[in-house]
């Protein structure tokens, strides 16, 4: 979705419409439950929410979590929190 919302020239209307057809293309939109968990790995990590919240859902749902940034893996790393992989292990 960030990607569509700052290509140019999208218009806002459009980014509303793809965003209420996600879940027609099969892709699940989960519910963090446990929002307080997002702020604790944040602040634990000196990291945003926005970073924290793919980790605390990978814990939420007992399963890894890929990324390819090298600077989150190492915030991460140091903070004791393991379900953050790098990509090339997958």
């Amino acid at each position: 979705m960030n990607a569509l919302r700052y290509s140019d020239p999208v218009h806002d209307e459009l980014v509303l419409t793809v965003a209420e057809t996600l879940p027609q293309y099969g892709i699940d939109l989960v519910s963090l439950d446990r929002i307080r968990d997002v702020a604790a790995i944040a602040l634990d990590a000196d990291i945003t929410v926005f970073e924290t919240a793919y980790v605390a859902l990978a814990e939420q749902l007992d399963a890894p979590c890929y990324t390819a940034d090298e600077w989150l893996l190492d915030a991460l790393e140091s903070s004791g929190y393991d379900r953050l992989v790098h990509v090339r292990t997958y």
